[in-house]
This record gives structure tokens, sequence and C-alpha cells, in this order.
């Protein structure tokens, strides 16, 4: 996994989060 996949995955995760 690369540093930007990690970097990615933190404001794609917040997104699901809202959309629930």
């Amino acid at each position: 996994m690369d540093s930007s996949s990690k970097a990615e995955s933190a404001p794609k995760q917040a997104m699901v989060y809202i959309c629930g």
C-alpha cells in the first residue's frame, strides 16, 4: 500500500461516513 493510497483513504472514508 502506498502512502498516497492511505491519504486518499481518509477523505474517502469520511465521504462514506457522511453518506452513511
